[in-house]
């Protein structure tokens, strides 16, 4: 920072967005409040003031505040162990049974960002380590869903499509399902978003529309798969999250043009994301300019 004063260096808002991602596939994690805990034991400000110098913005979300779809009422998870340790022990874990291990590249910034996380997590009661890798090795088990938890950026999340492209349930990198004790592990993601019948989407007065849309799209998905071609689904969906909620708005938000039109879809999005937590949100990073 002294030689940012050196060097006539200022900060401006960005729109880049700092995340802690959690694997859903994991037994342990497939509980929302575990992950709600998580974010509840991460002493983010002051993260932001030591490793930042406070110059960043606290996320919500993906989008920052300054986007156009922005969406700032929703779950926020301040600094409280002692409530995390309440959500831990309401769903059933016991302090020492949880173990998450963080991935992160080589890169000196990521793990001492890490080893701070891991060290909030510790002190609620669970096992918590760090794991480096070259950059290519980490990444390539990012993408294959090779993880607990990872720490990473999204660099310019403009368009709140992204929000289709990273959650969307049909958009994991592991289509089939697998009996590894997660609801999330167990669901088939190579037709039809998983629980897009359930009766409260049913209820639901936008999404129970959407799910002839959704039976659509299952037909078609499983006439392309008998024909040896592969359904126009992203891989970015590496937390294995699934809400068929999610799902219908973020494919109704991609139909419209009106900007006007958009915008409630994706304040739904940002609501239910937020409570569901796939991944939890750090900061926006200022631009650092010379």
């Amino acid at each position: 920072l002294e030689d940012d004063d050196r060097l006539n260096v200022s900060y401006h808002p960005s729109i880049a967005f700092t995340y802690v991602a959690l694997n859903l596939r994991e037994a342990g994690l497939s509980d929302r409040r575990v992950r709600q805990a998580l974010a509840l034991a991460i002493p983010r400000e002051t993260l932001m003031e030591t490793h930042l110098g406070g110059h960043a913005t606290l996320a919500t979300g993906m989008l920052a505040p300054m986007h156009w779809a922005y969406e700032g009422d929703v779950a926020r998870y301040d600094y409280d162990p002692e409530r995390a340790r309440t959500l831990l022990a309401s769903a059933g874990i016991k302090p020492g049974e949880l173990s998450v291990t963080i991935k992160i590249s080589t890169d000196r910034f990521r793990r001492t960002l890490a080893r701070s996380i891991a060290q909030a997590w510790r002190e609620i009661g669970v096992d918590a380590a760090v794991r480096s890798f070259e950059f290519g090795t980490f990444f390539a088990d990012v993408k294959a869903g090779n993880f607990q938890a990872y720490i990473l950026d999204l660099p310019e999340p403009m368009e709140p499509d992204m929000y289709r492209w990273m959650l969307h349930s049909l958009s994991t990198p592991i289509k089939a399902p697998s009996g590894t004790g997660s609801p999330y592990a167990l669901a088939d993601r190579r037709f039809m978003s998983p629980g897009a019948l359930d009766d409260h989407v049913t209820r639901d007065p936008i999404c129970g529309p959407w799910q002839r849309q959704a039976l659509s799209d299952a037909t078609r998905n499983w006439v392309q798969r008998a024909f040896g071609v592969e359904p126009a689904y992203s891989t970015a969906n590496r937390m294995f999250y699934a809400n068929p909620l999610v799902d219908c708005h973020v494919e109704l938000g991609l139909r419209e043009t009106d900007p006007e039109k958009r915008r409630p879809h994706y304040a739904e999005v940002q609501r239910l994301v937020a409570l569901d937590l796939p991944v939890i949100p750090l900061w926006h990073p200022d631009l650092r300019v010379i």
